[in-house]
């Protein structure tokens, strides 16, 4: 009997038994199709064939239904209460047959009537005989055969029906045997069932005091301790708040009579049999009622309640006045479930004389809902059953007392789920079964079903009074079972796990017996162990402790180990170890493992070291004991993820592969020059190169392995776990001690290019299966601030309590179905490491070079070759080499470039230095590469000796490109060897000045004030041409060079002074042009010498757009942080910067060492250009050319020097040239005037010649870089030096533009 059935007492109870041999699984599918036919309606039952006549006539109330209790097993525990309780008794009995497993049907019946003889109550039976075989026949009577083929519903209804309708038909011989008895008793409970103080059951530690048992024997004795009391006003929803469920008797008008106390010493002063005799008429009508209730004949029971309770109101039987209130609540709520009105048929009882009475019945002054009005009645119900303690002969049953509790219990506990009274909550009531979970997750009371969950509560835990310790282990079973269950279905999930807990406590005893073998043929553990176990596991998940905890992913770091998701650590280490105790008796050496594992991997933390050592060394002993019963015992590492973090190991920078562009755009790098000398960007990228790992190369990886536990971990195998391509990983094995953390260099081979996904490490722990242990990447910036967030929002919600399985549960709802109607954006997916792993790639090595211990000395700007020796040791060809260098002024400049804010044109100085002065250097060779193994190679590589530098690093990249279908844009792999130089620079030349002169320098509005005066010297008016004369030209010749000459050359000194203790030939060579022939000049300067190289030079010409432009720095959008000076002084400081690059790029200085035959270059860049040295140097916005027309006597002295006859008119040509990007307007002004050899200058020549022409005249307009001849005819009629002065003026602007030096035109005879 299934006692969370409210409407238990209108079930007729039907065994099934099987009739063996039969399957269990057979059995089982027969008993569950039987299972259906449950409610049979009385319509549907054939008739008795003595029609109207019959007692339980089901033609009487064709509304009414029978309930029918298909049970498979009978507890002979409760056999003393069936006179009683008459639903508890086997009124039919059903055999099931399998055909297949009998040969003889005749043998299977007399078998069935056999078992049948055993149970004396029943009034009815069957055989059925499923699955027939054709060749079997149908003659055997009493065996119904159920073939396996047409309408087999209908046909099982059929049957059940039949059964149904015997049933009823004997239901009526019973009433009449039950009718004739003149004395009925009230239960006695066997001495057999109560627990004695002494008993074998331990105390649980919830009641502390004993309550004493009774027996039926005893005449006189003390009174049963049981709290039996009447529930008082604040055990009730009244007692609240409430209105509807409160002890108010003037509302119940059948139950409202109570008895005085002289008419109570009367009846308990009365004799015994006498009193039986006077009660038996009202405990008939009780079991009449009870038959009529279990036929279906709701009318007929409710008026034979109520004769029963107005007969026993006045007798004082209290406890089978109770019982009938109960059968009229079922009546009651079956009549609503069937939407049957059976009012009319109640019996009111007669108005008390006493208006004032508590008796007196009255209606109530408004209706009341039927379950408050069955919940009043109830507290009826525990009054009367409270009552009987009084009595020795009478006493309720325990198990009465707590049923009618946990009845109401359930009853509320259907209406607060349904969300009211309402069909549905009739329908849990009335057919039982368990109801969707969470269907109403209100606290407190509930406004739309007025049931709260504290009253379901209290009403539930007065069936778990101190009397429960009294009753038998089967029946305190049976109360937390249903306690646990009422618990659930309201949601109080401590409560129901609390009640599971207690119930595994009080099956552990009863599993307590030798077991011989563990079933020894069973490998699964039996029912009655399964249902322990899968109790077990609910109790276990709701403290936080279940299954979700072995799922969990346990990828994370050691130390960030996660905080329980709710419950206190305490209680649940308490249930594991309950779970545990409970798993050794059965013994379920899986279950012991499990919990065992669990144990330590969840709350390691908060065991002691002892206790961790104890549940480990027990897990050996386990496994081998799980193994000699026949069992699997192989299980997982049980612990945190050991492991973690893995890393690739960097190879060693011999065998490191870098990428490299295709073979077009490797021609294309080459090709394009970069307009940046030093790019910071491209140290930061080498750094950062992503390792690649090489195929069938072994690879190594840093693996992190931390063991929190306080016991060493014994790791017999570990290896890198990897997918994606073909690897082969080499095992090792360690121990990790407690409380520690090691680093292993684990090693593998890849064997196949491709990605390789380092999932993890697989790991094998002493004693447990070799387990993956996965290690993911960690998030991004992006998911690590959401996690944040969800944490932060997170501490405002309650984790721990009541609370925490709700939200939960209501989150993975909630997310299900929002990914169902709603398509989001993913969650982070956590994603392992990827390795690139790319083909075989060469390998060679450094044989030989020419350096002596790699040590080279050399002078300043001196340039020497070394030879290398390359071999190649591995097994793939050498196709592609190149070189690259570095040197240790590199790194200097570059740090004094990040740190110090200097000028530009500094900076440019020092990356021109850095970068363009490289120390190593090599020609690439025009035949390809081919490099095979085992085979040599040399390459020449080239030194220059760079001031400060004392240190290099000579990089060869080399690869394979011209692999088979390779493709000419496809991406290949080098490896880098490098060779460190050692370097010792001296300086034996040093650049101490520089100068530039015009060849007859003027100084200016002062010079022409001198000439003027006569004040002029006569030692500074030598020509610079004879300084030019002292020097030994290497090409061309003086002569050659002195009447090329014109008026756009001027002259570059150098001052160079030698610094070591050799001479040096110093050659400085300029190179104007391709038409015209390089000019250089040598001097030989002796140790600590210095000379003066004087070099003519032609003038440079630049437009305003070139030396203008900014000066060039890797220092992108430079902002100067001193103070701003003025556009021209801008201006100026960019003209000077541009006109010595120009001057720089056309002049070059190298050095001999006669002696030793070492050649170098000299640094010339040392000195700076100044505003005067710029004016000589630029050609100007305006220049001049003089020539004479040649004639008889005219010839041509020097620049600007010319010689003609006197009394002559010779024609003397002035040539402006306007070098702007522009036209201009110039008027032209000439001065003649004669000079002596004394200085004096005579400016009155009327008289000593004469011109044919104006002196001060307009120039027609002159385009831009273009030029204009102005002739003037001139007769001299004196002999002697004649200088013009002249000059050109801008007519728009007013600038004037001088030629440096005048024209000397000197005057001699024929």
């Amino acid at each position: 009997m299934d006692p969370l059935i409210f409407t238990a007492p209108a079930r007729i109870r039907i065994l099934l038994v099987p009739v063996h041999p039969i399957k269990a699984a057979t059995f089982n599918q027969k008993v569950e199709l039987v299972k259906n036919y449950t409610i049979v309606k009385l319509g549907d039952v054939p008739p008795d064939m003595r029609g109207g006549h019959s007692l339980f006539s089901s033609q009487i109330f064709n509304e009414g239904q029978l309930h029918l209790n298909f049970v498979t097993s009978y507890e002979p525990e409760h056999s003393y209460l069936e006179e009683f309780q008459m639903h508890r008794r086997i009124f039919g009995v059903i055999g099931i047959m399998d055909c297949c497993e009998w040969t003889n049907l005749n043998d299977g019946f007399k078998k069935f009537t056999e078992i049948y003889k055993n149970y004396s109550s029943s009034v009815a039976y069957r055989c059925f005989a499923f699955d027939p075989a054709e060749n079997q026949p149908d003659d055997t009577k009493g065996l119904i055969m159920i073939p396996n083929v047409g309408n087999l519903g209908f046909y099982m209804s059929t049957m059940i029906s039949d059964f149904a309708s015997n049933i009823l038909t004997e239901f009526g011989a019973l009433a009449t045997s039950i009718e004739k008895k003149s004395i009925i008793h009230s239960p006695k409970i066997p001495v057999s069932n109560v627990n004695s103080t002494n008993g074998s059951l331990p105390q649980n530690g919830r009641y502390s005091s004993p309550t004493p048992y009774y027996s039926s024997d005893q005449k006189s004795v003390q009174i049963s301790t049981l709290p039996l009391t009447p529930p008082s006003q604040a055990m009730t929803t009244a007692g609240l708040g409430g209105t509807t469920a409160g002890v108010n008797l003037k509302d119940n008008p059948l139950h409202g009579r109570s008895f005085s106390a002289t008419t109570l010493v009367n009846i308990a002063n009365m004799p015994t049999d006498m009193k039986l005799k006077r009660r038996a008429p009202g405990r008939i009508h009780k079991l009449i009622a009870d038959l009529y209730l279990m036929a279906g004949r709701l009318p007929d029971a409710v008026t034979n309640y109520s004769l029963a309770i107005e007969t026993m109101k006045a007798n004082g039987d209290f406890l089978w006045h109770g019982a009938a209130l109960e059968g009229l609540c079922v009546a009651l709520v079956i009549s609503a479930y069937l939407h049957t009105d059976i009012e009319s048929h109640i019996i009111q009882s007669p108005p008390s004389p006493n208006p004032n009475s508590p008796s007196s019945p009255s209606l109530p002054d408004t209706p009341k809902s039927l379950w408050a009005d069955i919940t009043d009645k109830y507290v009826t119900i525990l009054t009367l059953y409270a009552k009987t303690s009084n009595s020795s002969n009478n006493q309720v049953p325990p198990i009465i007392y707590a049923e009618a509790c946990l009845k109401v219990a359930k009853m509320l506990a259907s209406i607060w789920v349904s969300g009211g009274w309402s069909d549905n909550a009739l329908s849990l009531i009335v057919q039982g079964g368990l109801p969707e979970k969470g269907a109403n997750e209100k606290w407190g009371l509930s406004p739309v079903s007025g049931v709260s969950k504290v009253e379901v509560t209290q009403w539930a835990m007065k069936g778990y009074g101190p009397y429960v310790e009294d009753m038998s282990i089967v029946e305190q079973i049976h109360i937390t079972t249903t306690l646990s269950t009422i618990f659930s279905i309201i949601n109080l999930r401590r409560k129901h796990a609390f009640f599971l807990r207690q119930t595994a406590l009080l099956i552990l005893p009863l599993l307590a017996k030798p077991r011989t073998g563990y079933q020894s043929a069973q490998k699964q553990p039996p029912g009655s162990d399964a249902g322990l176990l899968t109790c077990l596991k609910k109790v276990c998940d709701v403290y936080g402790v279940g299954d979700a905890v072995d799922n969990e992913d346990f990828s994370a770091a050691v130390e960030d180990v996660r905080s329980l998701a709710f419950g206190w650590p305490d209680l649940q280490i308490d249930i594991l170890k309950d779970a545990l105790i409970v798993s050794e008796a059965l013994p379920d050496y899986p279950s012991i493992i499990k919990y065992t594992t669990r144990l330590l991997r969840k709350l390691f933390m908060y065991l002691s070291r002892d206790e961790q050592l104890r549940l480990s060394s027990s897990l050996p002993r386990v496994v081998g004991a799980g193994k000699k019963q026949g069992l699997d015992m192989e299980f997982k590492y049980w612990g945190l993820n050991i492991v973690r973090g893995i890393q690739v190991c960097r190879p060693t920078p011999r065998r490191i592969p870098y990428p490299r562009p295709g073979k077009n755009a490797l021609s294309r790098e080459n090709g394009e020059k970069d307009p940046f000398l030093y790019r910071p960007s491209f140290q930061a990228k080498a750094d950062t190169v992503q390792t690649h790992l090489v195929a069938k190369e072994t690879a190594y990886f840093l693996v992190t392995l931390a063991n929190p536990f306080a016991f060493d971990l014994d790791i017999q195998n570990i290896s890198v776990s990897a997918e994606g391509v073909g690897f082969t990983p080499n095992p090792m094995s360690t121990a990790i001690p407690a409380n520690t953390s090691v680093t292993l260099r684990v090693s593998g081979t890849p064997t196949e290019a491709g990605d390789l996904v380092v999932r993890g490490c697989k790991i094998k722990v002493h004693g447990c299966l070799e387990q993956e242990f996965c290690v993911y990447l960690p998030p991004d910036a992006d998911e690590i601030k959401k996690k944040e967030r969800e944490d932060e929002y997170s501490k405002r919600i309650k984790k721990c309590g009541l609370a925490a399985l709700d939200r939960i549960h209501h989150e993975d709802s909630s997310q299900s179905r929002v990914q169902s109607n709603v398509e989001q954006k993913p969650d982070f997916v956590a994603e392992f490491l990827k390795v690139p792993v790319i083909v075989e790639q060469p390998l060679i090595k450094i044989k030989s070079t020419s350096l002596m211990h790699g040590a080279a000395m050399l002078f300043e700007g001196e340039k020497m070759e070394m030879t290398m020796k390359l071999e190649n040791v591995g097994k793939i060809p050498v196709d592609y080499i190149s070189l690259s260098f570095q040197d240790s002024t590199i790194e200097s400049t570059q740090a004094i470039l990040k740190s110090s804010d200097i000028p530009a044109e500094e900076a440019y100085e020092m990356e021109l230095f850095a970068h363009k002065q490289p120390v190593f250097s090599w020609e690439n060779p025009d035949t390809p590469f081919n490099i095979l193994p085992a085979e040599e190679f040399v390459i020449n590589i080239n030194l220059f000796g760079k001031r400060g530098c004392v240190s290099g690093m000579i990089q060869i990249d080399y690869g394979y490109i011209n692999r088979p279908n390779y493709v000419d844009d496809e991406s290949f792999y080098t490896r880098q060897v490098y060779y460190p130089v050692l370097l010792t620079i001296h300086q034996n030349l040093e650049s101490v000045s520089m100068d530039i002169l015009n060849f007859k320098p003027l100084s200016g509005p002062d010079n022409h004030t001198n000439a003027v005066n006569g004040t002029h010297d006569v030692q500074h008016n030598k020509l610079v041409e004879d300084l030019i004369k002292l020097m030994r030209w290497n090409s061309g010749s003086k002569e050659d060079f002195m009447v090329r000459m014109e008026n756009n050359y001027c002259l570059l000194t150098f001052d160079i002074r030698n610094l070591w203790h050799s001479a040096f030939d110093v050659t400085i060579e300029s190179n104007e042009g391709e038409d015209m022939e390089p000019l250089s000049i040598t001097t030989v300067i002796q140790p600590a010498a210095t000379a003066r190289i004087i070099l003519p030079i032609k003038k440079i010409a630049l437009c305003e757009r070139e030396y203008t432009q900014p000066i060039p720095s890797s220092k992108q959008f430079v902002v100067s942080k001193g103070p701003k000076g003025s556009i021209e002084q801008e201006k100026l400081q960019l003209a000077l910067f541009w006109y010595r690059e120009n001057l720089l790029k056309k002049v070059k200085a190298i050095w001999e060492s006669p002696s030793t035959n070492q050649k170098g270059t000299v640094d010339i860049r040392t000195p700076r250009l100044n505003k005067s040295m710029l004016s000589v140097l630029k050609v100007n916005e305006v220049s001049f050319g003089i020539d004479i027309e040649k004639a008889p006597g005219v010839s041509k002295i020097s620049c600007n020097q010319f010689r003609c006859p006197v009394n002559e008119f010779v024609r003397v040509k002035f040539i402006v040239y306007n070098n702007q990007e522009k036209p201009s307007k110039l008027c032209i002004r000439i001065q003649p005037v004669q000079s002596y050899s004394d200085g004096i200058m005579e400016w009155d020549l009327s008289r000593r010649m004469v011109w044919n022409g104006l002196l001060q005249s307009p120039l027609p307009n002159i385009e831009a870089k273009s030029s204009l001849t102005y002739t003037l005819p001139i007769c001299f009629f004196s002999r002697g030096d004649f200088k013009f002065l002249y000059h050109c003026e801008d007519v728009n602007t007013r600038t004037m533009y001088f030629d440096t030096q005048p024209l000397v035109v000197e005057v001699i005879d024929k």
